[in-house]
């Protein structure tokens, strides 16, 4: 019975089967060759971010973190502090109306080097050099931020965040300062690392007098750091 059950291939079936096999073949073909290239790592560029790009990302981050009253009642409960922080919920951090470029040349770390050693009795060798330099250029925003008081410090803290990726833009330590119509000013700290890494800190400008500051007087205090100031204009 089984016998009789079972079905017969016919030759016009085994020319049938032999047709779909001429075609499946080329699609075969091409699925093992992608998975090839694929497990070779032959996949498509993704386009690197610009640092103005990365910056905005983090900015846009911090106002977030701002503006979460369930984030910021987690690291504090100070009512003043609550009261700087209390518009950031209708700050727009979309696009800035201006960004800045500030770097520390050589010469102005020369400086510094010159004030803590008068007498030049101490040369900084090259590694203590690249250390100061990056503590220096890192610590503008919260010089900045201090100039508004104990409560702007602390609340502006509190809104900090960092990231990590690799660059090939990046060759020296570097701030962006970005400027918004309707939020306050953010700036990001981009120091460089080993094989193209770059490690960004980045701060919102809380002290209110640093919001009515006219470019001049903008370059005026951190040229008085030692700092250069360019406007940049991103890559469409």
């Amino acid at each position: 019975m089984m016998a009789a059950a079972a079905a017969t291939i016919t030759t016009d079936d085994e020319g049938e089967i032999g047709k779909m096999d001429k075609l499946l073949r080329p699609g075969a073909l091409l699925l093992v060759l992608a998975l090839l290239l694929a497990g070779c790592g032959l996949q498509p560029e993704i386009p690197e971010k610009t640092l103005y790009d990365q910056g905005r990302e983090l900015v846009s981050l911090m106002g977030e973190m701002a503006a979460s009253t369930p984030y910021t009642s987690l690291y504090t409960g100070d009512q003043e502090m609550a009261e700087l922080l209390s518009g950031a919920g209708e700050w727009d951090f979309s696009a800035p109306q201006t960004v800045y470029r500030i770097r520390m040349p050589e010469s102005a770390l020369q400086e510094i080097a010159e004030a803590m050693d008068p007498d030049g009795q101490e040369a900084l060798s090259d590694g203590l050099k690249a250390v100061m330099s990056a503590r220096v250029i890192s610590s503008l925003p919260t010089q900045l931020n201090a100039m508004g008081g104990a409560d702007v410090l602390a609340a502006s803290s509190i809104c900090s965040a960092s990231k990590s990726f690799v660059s090939s833009e990046l060759t020296e330590n570097t701030i962006y300062l970005y400027l918004y119509e309707k939020a306050v000013p953010a700036a990001v700290v981009f120091l460089p690392g080993e094989g193209g890494a770059v490690s960004a800190n980045g701060t919102l400008l809380l002290n209110d007098s640093f919001g009515r500051y006219s470019l001049e007087e903008l370059r005026g205090v951190l040229e008085k750091l030692g700092a250069e100031v360019e406007e940049i204009t991103p890559e469409p």
